[in-house]
């Protein structure tokens, strides 16, 4: 995966290749998601809508079709801050809506390496 995204890790790149920073531009935090804060931090998100299916922004929640689960070309890039202003790649995700995941006929969520 590391070989697959090193490309990544100029968030120009990224922007390049149809990825757009997350509208609310914030780093996500555990605190900010009812979780104990020294659960850390998630980074700003870098998503590519189309491979996402998004069909409408968070509103509280991000709504779409998407099935993608190829991580070798993630629907979804996360960065850290640097204190220098640059963006610094730390995390790859992918994001499945689970009422199309069932409408495909799958009888089993998606696995990454076996991993639900």
């Amino acid at each position: 995966m590391r070989a697959a995204t090193e490309r990544f890790r100029d968030v120009a790149v990224a922007l390049g290749e149809g990825y757009i920073r997350d509208p609310f531009d914030l780093c996500d935090t555990a605190e900010m998601m009812g979780r104990p804060a020294a659960l850390g931090a998630m980074g700003v998100h870098y998503v590519r809508p189309d491979l996402l299916g998004i069909t409408a922004p968070p509103s509280p929640r991000v709504d779409g079709h998407g099935t993608h689960t190829d991580f070798l070309r993630p629907g979804i890039l996360i960065y850290e801050p640097q204190a220098d202003g640059s963006m610094q790649l730390v995390a790859v995700e992918n994001l499945v809506f689970a009422r199309s995941w069932r409408a495909t006929g799958r009888p089993a969520p998606p696995t990454f390496h076996g991993v639900p």
